[in-house]
């Protein structure tokens, strides 16, 4: 082999490992998360997470994938929700959630949804905010979901948000939509939800001025206590005198 061979012969390698180690240099897409794992790290249980540029991965020794960080708007409807008082609500509602951004987050993320869809994703990020919201109407009236319907979203957020921390996401949003109300048999509510918040409050009411009136009977037994100890103090005192 000439000289001349041995030049080309050796460019020809070189553009080879060239074009190899190109195509194993993955760059990262917008909205993703690349995940490289194996290699020397996998012996200490290590994971790479990138979330902008890109990284050359090992043929044979690493391998990679992407986790979708984008957030997603979802739509839920969930029925038949138990109020604190018994009656049965219906919410239309629409949650937005995403992975966590954060380090901890991801790295979550990329041990526990990494081999989901996104549709599976969403399946589970729709179940946890789902049992949220029925844990949080338990203790919640008609009226105050219908009063304050930002901060029962806020409270539906605060009690979801440890489960979905454990899967590596955040809830960035829950709005209510639209809400009715029925009878715990499922049949339409006989009252409209105004009508529905205002025998909540008359009940309220009526059991505010039911305490009261147990206060003041107790009050009045207070008293009548006192008048006699008072009595008997003053027996005891004309005793003792004579």
């Amino acid at each position: 082999m000439s000289s001349g061979d041995m030049i080309v012969y050796m460019l020809g390698i070189f553009v080879i490992i060239v074009v190899l180690g190109l195509s194993r240099y993955i760059v990262v897409p917008p909205n993703k998360a690349l995940v490289v794992w194996g290699g020397p790290k996998t012996k200490q249980g290590g994971l790479t997470i990138l979330t902008a540029g890109g990284k050359f991965v090992i043929p044979g020794l690493e391998k990679f994938a992407f986790l979708d960080i984008e957030s997603s708007t979802l739509h839920m409807y969930v029925s038949k929700v138990l109020t604190v008082k018994g009656h049965q609500v219906h919410l239309d509602c629409d949650v937005q959630y995403q992975i966590d951004p954060s380090e901890d987050g991801l790295r979550t993320a990329a041990t526990m949804l990494l081999n989901k869809t996104k549709e599976e994703r969403d399946l589970i990020a729709l179940g946890i905010m789902e049992g949220g919201i029925r844990g949080s109407c338990a203790s919640l009236t008609v009226a105050q979901i219908h009063a304050d319907s930002l901060m029962v979203s806020e409270q539906f957020m605060f009690v979801a948000i440890h489960d979905l921390q454990n899967l590596g996401m955040t809830v960035i949003s829950c709005t209510i939509k639209d809400m009715r109300v029925t009878e715990t048999d499922g049949e339409p509510f006989s009252n409209g939800i105004v009508e529905t918040v205002l025998m909540e409050r008359i009940q309220d009411l009526e059991q505010k001025v039911a305490d009261l009136v147990t206060i003041e009977k107790r009050n009045e037994e207070l008293h009548m206590e006192l008048e006699f100890l008072k009595e008997e103090k003053d027996d005891i005192t004309e005793k003792m005198e004579e």
